[in-house]
């Protein structure tokens, strides 16, 4: 994640680590320029940038998560203020772009449920994505 939320009693935003947000900017130009996402995981390797999950290589997954992300496009004010609270709404700067970060994007289904040989249940589950408006 390139971000964490705010501490404090308003919570209404997140601190932009700015180091990771290099390597995002980066990716996006790479792929703007015509690099594929097999490119771009060997270059990042190449270059020992670490992977966001702390791991030793960069997945192909990560990357395209890069690129799909909401956080990480454009919004104009217009766009943002309807798809948040009118107080949100009302603070937001209408010279400036934001990210939408969005929840509730998946529906989990469990398929079944297996014991493993500890005794503890594994849940073997299924992920759909809900229709866009129900984020």
């Amino acid at each position: 994640m390139t971000g964490r939320p705010r501490t404090g009693t308003s919570r209404d935003g997140y601190l932009v680590d700015e180091d990771k947000m290099r390597v995002v900017r980066r990716v996006f130009q790479m792929v703007a320029d015509g690099a594929s996402l097999h490119g771009v995981e060997q270059a990042l390797e190449a270059e020992a940038v670490p992977p966001p999950s702390g791991g030793e290589r960069w997945s192909r997954s990560t990357l395209r998560d890069f690129m799909r992300k909401d956080a990480y496009f454009p919004y104009s004010h217009s766009e943002e203020a309807r798809l948040v609270s009118l107080q949100v709404a009302a603070r937001l700067d209408p010279g400036r772009s934001y990210g939408v970060a969005r929840s509730g994007r998946h529906d989990w289904k469990v398929l079944r449920r297996e014991r493993r040989g500890d005794g503890q249940y594994r849940d073997r589950r299924k992920r759909s994505e809900k229709p866009r408006e129900e984020w």
